[in-house]
């Protein structure tokens, strides 16, 4: 089954034809009494240019409602083509031949799901959807439909003594989906969804003090409607350097359009030079830039003079192009709603598309600065007490984005079970079903992790997970020895783990709520009660690791380097040694051994294979790179054929 959704928002002429003031229903409509702006011209540019889900944003006294009505008219089986007698749309008879009455629509207009409280407005909203499930009452005599499921659509239909609708909370949510599979069985024909004046019951909600609440419900509710392409590969990937990745990613993508979306402005200008400077065909798009621009931007992208766009989420709203085969995340976003809508703009042509994101811990902070910023100018109409009310909930969207981020099951589930949608625990198609884990019992390294918090806490200090995973592991940074921390008895008692290890345990212990992140003192880690009875012996850890380990760095370079011609690598040497000269520094600072060892092993022939070598960043590559690719040509050009 395939949904089409529209929905729309919401809140001259003299002569002897009357305004059509109040009236929003497009078979009503006499054209001969009343003023009427043909906008049928909508239709067409619907079916040429659709996607799954369109929005229609406009002004008020546009006519959103009456749109809508005409979309229900000229879709829904049963048509009248005398509706559309003398309008635009009816000079294209094939488009007409094919399209008008040929679909079973659902159509709803949510402008009096309101009331005083959350109760009310579920009891609006209810009253709505059975209505609209009564029109398909001929559903109860589908030959098409089993038992079970006519059963199940007359539970939508059910009604009290007062005349109220029966419907559970659960049938409510899942409404408009029973409705859409059932419709669809019974046609064999996709449906069109129609939602009109989707904002007024978040804007009630807002006004009487259950946003929250109705939050949740819209969004299960059309998250279970709306489902899922199940075209779209998820993946999270924490790559040493985002931007080696990214050029690894767009390489391995070429002639394929993309988005690349970034958190700050900043960061679009400079992965755009970036890949710019690479050769790629990128373009940029953020709020800061001239509207000529802009526009000429988005219009190279749109027609595929420029594959890349590079952009903020300021792109994407009301652009529909379906030919996006990937969409990159190179800064994670602050929730799961923003991440999910951006994420959907690929794979809209019915093709495998990829859905990328590039986490590092900074993305966490940079996030947190963004929300703390997003509501330090807040309307002066909202009180201080609501402005931290939405601190508050931003705060834990993005600590369900994080989790997103660090997790070991199944993407798409995680997905699916945060808008409130039912699915398998295993999809077989993002990067954690695509990982070979093992389960392992973390229970001594858990309690170890718990017991250095523990004890910086009574010492009355308090650090996020770098320095705690810092102590652990026994490193001698500048932060350990000023505050002494290698003074605390669980300094190094982890010294056969990586500190990537440790951070990735920490973020499972924060994911199950067995310490926490405190948003008011910059993320430091604080135990939780559950994690203290951990701590103390009370129950157990086990958690989902890669089963394919890599061997420590160290040990991958002292193996590479047996491989490794030593003319070469004394070459490579040389230069470092030239390097280093020139710039007044020690030779690591250049590279270390191992980077060159590395180096030796995988001879690259270009700036942008040099980046897959361990430890070549973009500046070291931009800044270097030349020289020590001409030593390679050099040693290739010498011993080629001996």
């Amino acid at each position: 089954m395939e949904l089409f959704f529209l929905a729309c928002g919401g809140a001259g002429m003299t002569g002897k034809k009357k305004l059509p003031i109040g009236i929003d229903i497009f078979e009503k409509m006499d054209r001969e009494e009343f003023y009427y702006v043909d906008k049928t011209g909508m239709i067409e540019d619907l079916i040429q240019n659709r996607s799954e889900v369109n929005l229609f944003t406009r002004p008020r006294r546009f006519g959103k409602s009456l749109n809508m009505s005409m979309m229900k008219a000229f879709f829904e089986i049963g048509a009248s083509p005398a509706l559309f007698k003398g309008l635009k749309i009816s000079e294209r008879k094939e488009l007409c031949e094919k399209y008008m009455g040929q679909f079973p629509v659902i159509s709803i207009s949510l402008k009096s799901v309101e009331g005083l409280d959350f109760e009310a407005a579920k009891k609006a909203l209810k009253d709505i959807l059975g209505e609209e499930a009564g029109r398909f009452y001929f559903l109860t005599q589908s030959s098409k439909l089993t038992n079970e499921e006519i059963e199940s659509y007359k539970a939508l239909l059910r009604v009290g003594e007062t005349g109220d609708f029966l419907m559970s909370d659960t049938a409510m949510e899942k409404a408009l989906l029973r409705l859409s599979l059932l419709l669809h069985k019974h046609y064999d024909k996709q449906v069109i969804l129609l939602i009109d004046e989707y904002d007024v019951p978040l804007d009630k909600a807002f006004q009487y003090g259950y946003y929250d609440e109705m939050v949740s419900l819209l969004r299960n509710m059309f998250g279970n409607a709306l489902k899922t392409n199940p075209n779209l590969y998820f993946a999270v990937e924490q790559p040493t350097s985002k931007g080696m990745k990214l050029l690894q990613l767009l390489n391995e993508r070429k002639d394929k359009s993309g988005i690349v979306y970034c958190s700050t402005r900043k960061n679009v200008e400079e992965i755009c030079d970036l890949l710019l400077s690479r050769g790629l065909p990128a373009t940029r798009y953020h709020a800061g830039l001239d509207p000529d621009e802009r526009r000429e931007n988005q219009d190279d992208f749109l027609y595929d003079r420029k594959t890349i766009m590079v952009a903020t989420n300021a792109f994407g709203m009301g652009i529909d192009k379906s030919n996006v085969s990937f969409v990159i995340h190179y800064n994670m976003p602050k929730n799961m709603e923003s991440y999910y809508q951006e994420a959907g703009r690929a794979g809209r042509d019915g093709q495998p598309a990829d859905c990328i994101l590039l986490y590092s811990g900074q993305d966490v902070r940079m996030a947190e600065f963004l929300i703390e910023r997003s509501h330090e100018a807040e309307d002066e109409t909202i009180d201080e007490a609501t402005r931290q009310q939405l601190i508050a909930r931003d705060r834990e969207r993005l600590r369900q984005m994080t989790f997103y981020c660090t997790t070991t099951e199944c993407l798409r589930h995680y997905i699916l079970r945060y808008f409130g949608e039912n699915s398998p625990l295993s999809c077989g198609h993002c990067s954690s079903c695509d990982t070979n884990f093992e389960e392992v019992d973390a229970t001594m390294d858990a309690r170890k992790i718990l017991s250095c918090v523990y004890r910086l806490d009574e010492r009355g200090r308090a650090f996020g997970k770098t320095v705690v995973s810092a102590i652990l592991t026994g490193s001698k940074n500048e932060k350990i020895t000023q505050f002494h921390l290698d003074t605390l008895s669980t300094y190094n008692i982890m010294p056969d783990s990586t500190a990537v290890y440790v951070r990735r345990l920490i973020d499972m212990l924060l994911e199950r709520g067995y310490l926490i992140a405190d948003p008011d003192r910059m993320n430091v880690l604080v135990l939780a009660r559950t994690g203290n009875a951990l701590m103390r012996g009370r129950g157990e850890f086990r958690v989902k690791l890669p089963k394919e380990k890599k061997p420590a760095a160290a040990k991958q370079y002292a193996a590479l380097a047996e491989d490794v011609d030593e003319k070469l690598f004394d070459a490579l040497r040389d230069v470092r040694t030239r390097l280093a000269a020139r710039a007044g520094v020690p030779p690591y600072v250049i590279f270390s051994n191992a980077t060159l060892a590395d180096m030796a092993a995988k001879q690259p022939s270009s700036e942008f294979d040099l980046l897959s070598v361990r430890g070549v960043g973009d500046a070291k590559a931009r800044r270097y790179g030349k020289e020590f690719l001409a030593a390679i040509q050099k040693y290739r050009d010498e011993n080629l054929g001996k």
